[in-house]
């Protein structure tokens, strides 16, 4: 047969089974660089992000100040089921935006109320956002997001007896929110 192929790695295809509640990893082989999957390319593709979302507030602050100053115009309860709107859709896979969220809460209402405000939309927005990837994004997460070391690694620790403690946790840590969300509706939790 030969050396085995460095550009050759396995990885798992999480599957639900709903009848018996129960989900499993099968592990498949796949082929792809080591450069990249490997951390400098990540690391080159973070700091890519980085600099053209840093980029984009600062092409577009003057547009943000004036759309914060019509928002701080409206009535409090527009207000409210806008960013209920907005958390819903920066809780969504592979988006961002839930920092500028609360800083933008926090400059129209205050410490006090903006953190009300942020607790309250942002709970309905993670709500709706959880039954919209429960139901339309569930094929795609299950083949995409979870074909990664780390992420299966993640999703054994959550299928655990200790689940709820895990996902309180995990809420600090650096994982992309939207990614989260997306790991929390695919599996079972008790």
């Amino acid at each position: 047969m030969g050396p085995p192929s460095p550009f050759k790695s396995t990885t798992a295809v999480f599957s639900l089974d709903e009848e018996n509640n129960y989900s499993s990893l099968n592990t498949i082989s796949l082929n792809r660089s080591s450069f990249v999957s490997g951390p400098m390319c990540q690391c080159l593709l973070s700091l890519l992000t980085l600099a053209i979302m840093a980029c984009f507030v600062f092409l577009f602050r003057d547009s943000i100040y004036h759309v914060l100053l019509w928002i701080e115009k409206q009535d409090t309860w527009v207000t409210c089921i806008m960013f209920t709107a907005l958390f819903t859709i920066v809780s969504l896979p592979l988006t961002w935006g839930y920092i500028l969220l609360n800083l933008a809460c926090g400059y129209l209402f205050g410490m006090l109320a903006g953190i009300l405000v942020v607790s309250t939309t942002a709970a309905v927005g993670v709500f709706f956002a959880h039954v919209i990837v429960k139901q339309l994004c569930l094929g795609f997460i299950t083949t995409k997001l979870l074909n990664s070391h780390s992420l299966r690694a993640f999703v054994n620790v959550i299928s655990g007896p200790q689940a709820f403690k895990v996902v309180a946790f995990a809420r600090l840590t650096p994982i992309p929110f939207g990614l989260q969300n997306a790991i929390f509706a695919v599996l079972f939790l008790n």
